[in-house]
């Protein structure tokens, strides 16, 4: 688990590099922590609607049921993750 913390801590200083910040860097970075964790733990990734990889963001969070249509894709986060987050003060 701490080796997934650590490739976390780089994935997050990758992404807020200012010279790579863009959804895209966000979406990437989002995309390899998701993979790691699901793999990690042996989760099953949702397909994706845009690519034909999996959605391994999934592990990390859905889309909001809350978005109005015609706006921005929301992400949120699952909640048993976001406490985990704080207990291990990830950020």
């Amino acid at each position: 688990m701490f080796r997934l913390v650590d490739k976390y801590k780089r994935l997050a200083a990758e992404g807020l590099d200012e010279t790579l910040a863009s959804h895209r860097t966000a979406n990437t970075a989002y995309g390899k922590l998701g993979r790691a964790l699901g793999e990690q733990i042996g989760m099953g990734f949702l397909s994706s609607e845009t690519l034909k990889a999996p959605f391994y963001s999934s592990s990390l969070g859905l889309g909001s049921s809350a978005t109005p249509a015609g706006t921005e894709f929301e992400f949120v986060m699952h909640h048993e993750l976001a406490k985990a987050r704080v207990e291990l003060a990830w950020f």
